[in-house]
């Protein structure tokens, strides 16, 4: 049972032919399951059922391992057991308003932020590392790259002739402050990763865009907890 934390740093990785479920929790879902901090896990990949945060879901292996059930019974298992373990949490409130305001994009400063929330600046920055794993400027700016990455890999998709200067958040100054920041989030340039070559993940992109509505779970709103 692969595990990861909040990331906010790239992960390469290569498989083999397979078949795995995957469960992805947003903030809302981290407040209900986990007892341990975001930031406490973040840019994390572990054994889950070693791993003190994770190990409480390595109850589903048994079934979710076994070659004989079939998908629908997996899936049925899987809802089932987390809703025996989902609990609700008194900061709910607080964190879809904090995960609405950052997937909307509005807000320029971390400032506006806690403002448009209704909370102090102090207790954003302790919600935001509780549940979100990172500060909220560190997220604002995660946001926006990403924002500017799924565009580029979606007109990639679509065989368009767009350019990271099409694909870039407008929030960005210019061309040079994106490229920092895509080498602080991707560890490489622009044009470094436009030259990879990344089936699993274009795929995924594309298809979970078409049917989800937003092509990376930082673009999902509370809703999808």
């Amino acid at each position: 049972m692969t595990a990861t934390g909040p990331s906010s740093l790239p992960c390469r990785f290569e498989i083999g032919a397979s078949r795995m479920w995957g469960i992805g929790f947003l903030p809302l879902g981290w407040a209900r399951f986990m007892a341990h901090d975001a930031n406490a896990c973040a840019n994390l990949i572990c054994d889950g059922e070693r791993h003190p945060a994770f190990a409480r879901f390595a109850i589903m292996g048994d079934v979710l391992t076994d070659p004989a059930a079939r998908p629908e019974e997996q899936l049925a298992h899987i809802a089932e057991t987390l809703q025996s373990l989902m609990q609700p949490h008194r900061d709910e409130a607080k964190i879809a308003r904090m995960h609405t305001a950052l997937v909307a994009g509005e807000c320029m400063t971390v400032q506006e932020l806690a403002e448009t929330c209704a909370m102090s600046a102090r207790t954003l920055e302790r919600l935001s590392r509780k549940y979100f794993g990172f500060s909220p400027k560190l997220l604002m700016r995660r946001q926006r790259f990403m924002r500017s990455l799924t565009a580029f890999m979606l007109a990639e998709s679509a065989h368009s002739d767009t350019c990271w200067s099409a694909a870039m958040d407008e929030e960005y100054f210019d061309q040079p402050q994106f490229s920092r920041e895509f080498h602080e989030f991707m560890t490489m340039l622009p044009r470094e990763y436009a030259a990879l070559d990344r089936p699993i993940l274009s795929s995924f992109i594309e298809a979970r865009a078409r049917s989800w509505g937003s092509a990376a779970q930082t673009l999902d709103g509370p809703d999808r907890a």
